[in-house]
């Protein structure tokens, strides 16, 4: 599951977006607080797995402050048949830390 983790300093999630390699939308959050393993991305559509390949994301984050920032980038899925965990850690400013991890023991 791609989904976010975040310090106190983030006060919710406006846009979380997965796009396949050809620019087709596999997944679309909006406004959601951070820290909700009921939000995120299980590289499935319709109960059916999402293709191996790269994938990019793009969020937009909204701080207790009112600033917002974009964080873009993209994953590799791949398949695997025993345990795989991978995290992507971005760390900003003022104790604000996003974590995007994907977990998983079927892929």
């Amino acid at each position: 599951m791609f989904t976010i983790y975040a310090g106190i300093a983030v006060e919710k999630i406006n846009v979380f977006r997965f796009f396949n390699r050809w620019g087709k939308e596999v997944y679309n959050a909006t406004n959601f607080s951070p820290n909700d393993d009921a939000y995120g991305w299980d590289a499935k559509r319709n109960e059916k797995k999402d293709d191996i390949g790269v994938y990019i994301y793009f969020v937009e984050v909204l701080y207790v402050d009112g600033r917002t920032e974009i964080f873009k980038g993209d994953v590799l899925l791949t398949r695997w048949y025993n345990f795989h965990f991978t995290k992507i850690e971005l760390k900003k400013p003022r104790n604000s830390i996003i974590i995007i991890f994907y977990f998983s023991n079927y892929f």
